[in-house]
């Protein structure tokens, strides 16, 4: 069931779709925007408010699409449908339709986004360039076919023109002759009735023979058609006929044209209202600097920041509105003029917007309940500057809402109770408040009676509400606050007006002790709750600039540390390379002396140039100390490094490990490749000698592997940070790392273990670059 046109008019939608139908482009969509009803579908509400969203979004990315001078062509499209034929006017109108039709379409395909609502609309479009461009170049103005509209006008149309030339021609003959100047009125060539003729003096009728076409106004000219040009008129109207015939057949081709597609055509235009409908809603948003609501239909009003949009922006302060949650029934209070109704009707109205698909002048995150009727009784269907209600017609209208409402409906009450006696009012507004409740409806009624205000801080399920009032400026502000009952200001109002103070002196005498007591507990209510509002403004404008200094000390702090730990890898880098090349150094000595290293004896030339020999016992003990002097340079170099290879930090036992490790391994593999070499083959030899390159790799999977060095830190009782930056699983370019350093070194060793003869040191060279 449609909302109640009424009801809708009290609520003032008229007056916003009134501002939507300025947005539209054309006619009809104009029309369409006057006639827009709320939907009491949820499902239909959310699919309007979706589309006036994704309109808005596009429009705000890629501009709002063009429809220009875009007529209502459904009726000329019908008739062309039937065989009509149409006008040339009507024809361009259908030409520029299409075109908007193209426009559109090639429009939507530009947008490079995803799918929205509105693509049904768009993809259902089907542009007809070949109809467009066919009327365009067919004809040039309302009252003007072109040339080239078809080949036999074309030919017509130069017939024409050679006989006109021809004609006149003569015509320039005879009035520049002089023996017939005399005779002239004037020596040119004219026309009258399609037909060329000159301007001949009435008394010389006679001297000149031919057919009189017209006669001045003063009747002393004559225009005479001679009668040698009489044969080539009459064969220029004869052209001028099959002109005639050949632009009704063009036009009756291009309507028939029309007609064959007339189905597709009326499909688009309609596509073309709607579409421009929706986009008119999205204008309307951006004027009002709206925004979309979350619809629902658990009868829940949350409005933050609202605006009344009839209201001049810097005239009214945004406003929080709430209704159906914490309790179904709102008691606005305060003084006449105070901001009442305009709160009452933001409330009507700005859920009668979002039910028709509108965005509404308000915060992020404000809530609009779907409802099946929205019923409002504010005075005579007064504006928001009047007041003009009474009691009866407030009761005429409150029985028939009492008939309608059930439990999805919203109800409105403006002044309830209004116009009566006070007393038996307030009790007459009380019983309908608690009637409407019993039906489960939702409810929002404006009043100044304190009995009312009283039954709302009695009753659960009722909430009061204040409008404030500037009674410096006698203005309202129209900011309303939920929690507070609201006081009428009548004294103070009067006051400031300029009545007597032993007149306001008086009355508030006259006023009874427990309605004064009951005013200044309001009043203090009201003072506490401003006192209480701004301080909690000012702590969370506090809390929001804290909440930003720590965020930037956190980016700050962010950015140091990604400072240091750049600079920590850097110099971390060097220092590892700086270790390896000079344990490669170390290798490479160790290599050019291992073959006399591995000898039983070497010889030598004495002082007298003599070779002797001289024999060791057994060489391994000179292994031994080669290898027990790495052990310390290695240990030493741990000592020394430790901080740089380990992140700065302070002696930590995983730190002593990985580098004692590095040399004991190098003393073991370096003692077992010298020993083999004295026994074992090629293959072998290369291999054995490659051991060396063992503790590089174990030390480089000590750092790639997390939990082998987080068993190692536990095994050791590490509580250090050490591994504090290590990642969560391998790192590849760790493992990279390992396979090159491999490959290197068995590079380094590969020709036969010897590294010292020439044309061997190009692979140890190679090895130790690589």
């Amino acid at each position: 069931m449609p909302i109640e046109k009424k009801h809708q008019q009290a609520l003032e939608l008229d007056k916003i779709l009134n501002m939507l139908a300025e947005c539209a482009s054309c006619d009809d969509s104009k029309e369409k925007a006057l006639a827009l009803e709320p939907q009491t579908s949820l499902y239909r509400a959310k699919e309007e408010m979706r589309q006036t969203a994704d309109a808005n979004a596009l429009s705000n990315r890629y501009g709002s699409p063009t429809v220009y001078n875009f007529k209502n062509i459904k009726n000329m499209v019908k008739r062309a449908e039937l065989g009509t034929s149409l006008s040339l006017r009507e024809l361009l109108e259908i030409s520029n339709a299409l075109r908007t039709i193209r426009s559109l379409s090639d429009w939507r395909k530009h947008c490079e986004t995803a799918e929205t609502s509105l693509d049904y609309l768009f993809s259902g479009l089907t542009p007809h360039p070949f109809i467009e461009d066919r009327i365009n170049t067919a004809i040039l103005s309302e009252d003007m076919v072109a040339d080239n509209a078809s080949p036999a006008l074309a030919d017509i149309r130069r017939k024409i023109r050679n006989a006109g030339l021809s004609v006149k021609n003569q015509l320039d003959k005879l009035i520049h002759s002089p023996a017939y100047q005399k005779y002239l009125q004037e020596s040119l060539v004219t026309m009258r009735d399609g037909r060329y003729v000159v301007p001949v003096k009435a008394e010389h009728r006679a001297e000149i023979k031919g057919l009189v076409h017209d006669t001045s106004s003063s009747g002393a000219t004559l225009f005479i058609e001679p009668l040698g040009v009489v044969e080539a008129n009459n064969e220029i109207r004869l052209l001028q006929g099959k002109e005639s015939d050949e632009i009704a057949r063009i036009v009756a081709e291009l309507s028939n044209l029309v007609g064959e597609h007339s189905q597709s055509i009326l499909q688009d235009y309609d596509s073309v209202v709607e579409i421009d409908l929706i986009f008119a809603k999205s204008r309307l948003a951006d004027k009002m600097q709206a925004m979309e609501p979350v619809l629902t239909d658990d009868g829940v009003i949350r409005l933050k920041k609202a605006r009344h949009p009839m209201i001049t922006k810097t005239a009214v302060v945004p406003t929080d509105i709430y209704l159906g949650d914490a309790f179904d029934t709102l008691i606005i209070t305060g003084p006449n003029t105070g901001g009442k109704t305009v709160a009452l009707k933001t409330l009507g109205l700005f859920t009668l917007m979002a039910m028709c698909g509108l965005m509404i002048p308000a915060a992020d995150g404000s809530q609009i309940s779907v409802f099946e009727n929205v019923l409002a009784d504010i005075g005579d269907e007064q504006s928001i500057e009047q007041n003009l209600s009474t009691f009866s017609a407030h009761m005429v209208n409150i029985i028939s809402i009492l008939e309608k409402t059930d439990d999805r409906t919203l109800v409105l009450l403006d002044e309830l109770g209004a116009g009566t006696d006070p007393v038996e009012g307030a009790a007459l507004a009380i019983s309908i408040i608690e009637s409407l409740r019993r039906k489960g409806a939702r409810i929002a009624a404006t009043t100044h009676y304190a009995e009312i205000k009283l039954f709302a801080l009695e009753t659960e399920g009722v909430e009061n509400g204040s409008c404030e009032f500037d009674v410096s400026s006698l203005r309202p502000t129209y900011k309303l606050s939920i929690g507070v009952p609201g006081k009428s200001n009548a004294f103070a109002i009067s006051q400031r007006l300029g009545i007597g103070a032993e007149i306001v002196n008086r009355a508030k005498e006259l006023v009874s002790y427990e309605s004064a007591k009951f005013e200044d507990a309001v009043s203090q209510l009201e003072q506490t709750r401003q006192s209480l509002a701004k301080e909690l403004e000012e702590a969370q404008l506090l809390r929001t600039q804290a909440q930003a200094t720590k965020k930037e000390i956190a980016e700050y702090k962010a950015n140091l540390d990604k400072e240091k730990e750049k600079e920590k890898e850097a110099q971390s880098s060097l220092t590892k390379l700086t270790y390896i090349i000079l344990i490669y150094v170390f290798y490479i000595f160790g290599g050019l002396f291992n073959e006399k290293l591995t000898k039983n004896e070497y010889e030598y030339i004495d002082a007298n140039n003599e070779k002797k020999k001289f024999k060791f016992k057994d060489p391994l003990i000179i292994l031994c100390t080669l290898s027990s002097f790495s052990l310390i340079v290695s240990l030493y170099m741990s000592r020394k490094m430790k901080n740089k290879l380990f992140g700065g930090s302070e002696i930590s036992p995983i730190s002593f490990y990985d580098e004692s490790i590095l040399g004991v391994l190098h003393t073991i593999s370096t003692f077992t490749s010298q020993l083999s070499l004295l026994y074992i083959d090629f293959i072998v030899k290369t291999i054995g000698k490659s051991c060396k390159s063992a503790s590089i790799i174990f030390l480089y999977f000590l750092n790639s592997i997390p939990f082998v060095h987080n068993f190692l830190q536990k095994l050791l009782n590490n509580n250090t940070n050490n591994n504090k930056n290590a990642k969560d699983k391998i790192n590849i370019k760790d493992i990279i790392k390992v396979i090159i350093t491999t490959i290197s070194v068995f590079l380094f060793n590969l020709n036969s273990g010897k590294n010292s003869k020439s044309g061997m040191r190009a692979n140890s060279t190679f090895g130790i670059l690589v």
